[in-house]
């Protein structure tokens, strides 16, 4: 009995037996051992990305290599989760510690490959849509910098759990983007929010942050009032930077005093500033283009004008590769001056040149993107047009399988499917009379569309021509006049030159005043009020009228056309008051109420006789009128009690959803 109990555990099957148990147990301890690998894999990338993420201001090398490692390891495992946050570390310290903007932009679009593909924390989403705007920031794109600082926003709105540092981030990030767009209100707005917020948790880092940013908008402004607040703002953050040990922050900060310094002509402060910035980073300073600009702004403001050149010249090199377009307008206009003052004048010449067409390329690049943005809307316009004549065809065509069937229908239906039909025609006969009229008119406001279009391109050639030849050869002639004293001392005290001076000076603002009146670039740029308002300006500082200028409403951006025409109208009437009025104040009032925009221009001059013509020929009224029945306006011009005229335009604009 013994012998066969033990056989039964002995024999071939319960052998084979033996060894599927045997491989079941290896295989789920193998299963296991794979499981518990992939668990400590992963809590050793989470542990290299966050290691790197605490020490890469301090230890940026070794932040680098940690951050790599987790890539290089997440990549192994193909665990795209940690992938996309490794590659979000790795760009971080190339960015933030190494300034490598080019080679941080790339690892941060890998990483926005996996949005959508693979689970992440907000927290994860928020750090790469702030990276990929500090990104755009680094390459001057500040649009899409805002853009991506945005999305960061809409991420932690959609967050249960407060992020206070990911939402510290995004608004300093939209304010920095503000401050350089020079939109100071907006650039205010979110760093004061960050400020707020840092102070709250005690983030010095941040405080000084905003400070800097606030320091920028305000210095962007290029006004004095502007300069005092910058450089107050500036030395508010230096001492939390360098405390914190961020040099590359407080070597910036330091060229930015420098900087406002040299604006306000404190030469030896600047000096100082710029020597700290030395001291503190010399590798860094070398590579700047911002510390050789101030330098050698510097030199140039101190009158060492041969010392400045090969400041600006490396400068104006650095600044080709890394720096942004105001940084080279900025050298520019230094090397002009610097040039002027030697006497070299085709050397001032060749860089004013260039000075003008880089400010110039701003300028077309700013109307590409407008013309782009009304293309957009044509094509929506046409994409509609599209639908609703395919909704038309299915009609006529439901209408006709209609009218087929009433053939089948006894004698009343076919009495009323001729009286149907004679309706119709009737109908299509009324409708084609109207389209003949719209059609009609819409070929008379064509026509004076292109009449006002060629008159436009026509005053932007001349108004170009002024700018760009006439302008340059007066600032030439210029040279060669403020030269004079240097070959022949005498020429100084002569009565005759200052007076040459002067004329030429009073010329070249009328001209300059003219070129504008030609071709209003603040009109494309920042819409009509501000364009109108400086106009107005103009016209006190060169008449002595003074002109009272007011605006109600929300006037929205219209299509460049109407703008133009609207400003043209204004034109006219306030040239119309200068030339027949002899009125001493005048009234310019937009109001734009229930998308009804109305014009008012009234002055106290002498006024107009009753029964005199005041449309045409007295007034020089016609080009407004040809501009208003393109424009489907009306004009209304009386006298006022005592005296003076007023004119009352109104016209109808686009809602701001309505396609123009």
């Amino acid at each position: 009995m013994k012998k066969r109990f033990y056989g039964l555990w002995t024999g071939k099957p319960v052998a084979i037996l033996w060894v599927v148990v045997l491989c079941c147990a290896c295989h789920q301890s193998l299963h296991a051992q794979q499981e518990y690998r992939k668990v400590s894999d992963s809590a050793a990338i989470a542990s290299l990305i966050r290691t790197s993420m605490q020490i890469q201001f301090h230890f940026p090398d070794s932040a680098l290599a940690l951050s790599r490692e987790a890539l290089s390891l997440s990549r192994q495992a193909q665990n795209n989760r940690y992938i996309m946050r490794a590659l979000i570390a790795v760009g971080a310290c190339l960015h933030n510690v190494k300034a490598d903007y080019p080679a941080a932009k790339v690892y941060f679009l890998e990483a926005l490959a996996y949005v959508g593909k693979v689970p992440a924390e907000g927290r994860v989403l928020t750090r790469l849509y702030n990276n990929l705007g500090n990104a755009y920031m680094a390459e001057n794109k500040y649009d899409t910098a805002v853009q991506y600082y945005f999305k960061s926003l809409d991420v932690l709105k959609k967050e249960k759990k407060a992020d206070t540092q990911s939402l510290m981030l995004s608004y300093g990030g939209v304010g920095s983007a503000f401050a350089e767009m020079a939109k100071l209100r907006l650039a205010l707005h979110y760093l004061g929010l960050l400020e707020q917020l840092a102070l709250k948790v005690g983030d010095t880092g941040l405080v000084a942050a905003a400070y800097t940013g606030m320091g920028n908008a305000y210095g962007n402004q290029k006004t004095a009032e502007g300069i005092d607040s910058a450089a107050k703002y500036f030395r508010k953050s230096l001492p939390l930077y360098l405390s914190l040990g961020r040099k590359g922050y407080a070597f910036m900060t330091y060229l930015s005093l420098g900087q406002a310094s040299v604006d306000k002509g404190q030469l030896e402060l600047a000096k100082r500033y710029y020597d700290s910035a030395l001291v503190l980073d010399r590798d860094q300073a070398f590579s700047n283009p911002d510390f050789f600009k101030g330098v050698g702004g510097l030199e140039y403001k101190a009158g060492h004008y041969r010392e400045s050149i090969p400041y600006l010249k490396k400068a104006l090199l650095l600044s080709k590769e890394s720096g942004s377009r105001q940084n080279r307008l900025d050298i520019l206009e230094y090397l002009t001056g610097v040039y002027k003052e030697l006497a070299d004048y085709r050397q001032a010449f060749a860089y004013q040149s260039d000075y003008v067409r880089l400010r110039d390329s701003a300028l077309n690049e700013e109307m590409v993107h407008a013309i782009s943005q009304l293309e957009v809307r044509y094509r929506t316009s046409e994409k509609d047009r599209e639908l609703v004549a395919s909704k038309l065809q299915l009609a006529l065509a439901q209408a006709r399988l209609s009218r087929n069937q009433s053939l089948f229908i006894g004698i009343v239906a076919a009495v009323l499917v001729i009286i149907v039909s004679m309706v119709i025609v009737f109908q299509k006969q009324r409708l084609q009379l109207q389209k003949a009229k719209v059609s009609e008119q819409e070929q008379r406001v064509e026509q004076l569309k292109a009449v006002i279009d060629g008159e436009e391109r026509e005053r932007s050639r001349i108004g170009r021509q002024l700018h760009d030849d006439i302008m340059v050869e007066l600032s030439i002639v210029k040279m060669g006049l403020n030269a004079l004293p240097i070959q022949y001392p005498d020429v100084k005290h002569s009565g005759s030159y200052t007076n040459l001076v002067q004329q030429l000076d009073h010329t070249s603002r009328k001209l300059r005043q003219s070129a504008h009146n030609l071709m209003p670039d603040a009109l494309l740029t920042e819409g009509l009020v501000p364009a109108i308002s400086y106009f107005c300006n103009n016209i006190i500082r060169m008449t002595g009228l003074r002109i009272h200028f007011q605006h109600y409403g929300h006037i929205p951006r219209l299509s460049p056309d109407m703008e133009i025409s609207i400003y043209r109208i204004v034109q006219e009437l306030v040239q119309n008051t200068i030339k027949h009025a002899k009125a001493t104040n005048t009234l310019v009032q937009l109001n734009c109420r229930e998308h009804i925009l109305s014009i008012t221009v009234e002055d106290d001059g002498i006024g107009f006789l009753p029964g005199h013509d005041t449309t045409e020929n007295k007034m020089g009224l016609k080009s407004i009128q040809t501009r208003l029945k393109a424009l489907n306006g009306m004009i209304d011009i009386h006298a006022c009690d005592p005296h003076g005229t007023s004119v009352n335009v109104s016209l109808t604009i686009p809602a701001p959803d309505e396609k123009i």
